[in-house]
Parts: structure tokens; C-alpha cells; sequence
């Protein structure tokens, strides 16, 4: 089972994640890795706010739109009678 490569794969990453978690613990004080961890939770809300509000206001755009062609639709028909 040790010598599939996939599950020596698994265990390379394993041992490498854990190497690299173990280098920045040691790089890092306790109050400089939550900055570090705050100010990526801060960048990545931004992120994740401005993709969202990016899509509401196409929704938003695009239901003003139907809206607008609605109400056209409505004014030409009071017209007609």
C-alpha cells in the first residue's frame, strides 16, 4: 500500500504542508500570524463582497430593464385604446 504512488504522493504533500506550517510557526509570533491571518480574512471578505455586488447590480440592471420595457408595453396599449 506504501509504494502506490498516489499514497506517496499524499504523504509527500502531508510531510511538506507540515514542514511549511512548522517554518512559519516558528517565523511568525503568535500576534504577528493573527495580523497575518486577520488581514487575509479582511482582503478576502472584500474580495468575496465585491464579486456579489458586482452580480446584484447586474440583477438589478437587468430587472430595471425588463421593468422598463414592461411599462412601455403598457403606456403603447393605453395609447392604442
Amino acid at each position: 500500500m506504501l509504494n502506490d504512488p498516489s499514497v506517496q504522493k499524499g504523504i509527500t504533500t502531508t510531510a511538506y504542508s507540515a514542514s511549511g506550517i512548522t517554518a512559519a510557526g516558528g517565523f511568525l509570533s503568535v500576534n504577528e500570524a493573527a495580523l497575518a491571518i486577520g488581514i487575509l480574512s479582511a482582503i478576502g471578505t472584500f474580495i468575496i463582497n465585491w464579486v456579489y455586488k458586482a452580480k446584484q447590480n447586474k440583477r438589478e440592471i437587468e430587472l430595471h430593464e425588463l421593468e422598463k420595457q414592461l411599462k412601455q408595453a403598457e403606456l403603447e396599449q393605453f395609447e392604442q385604446s
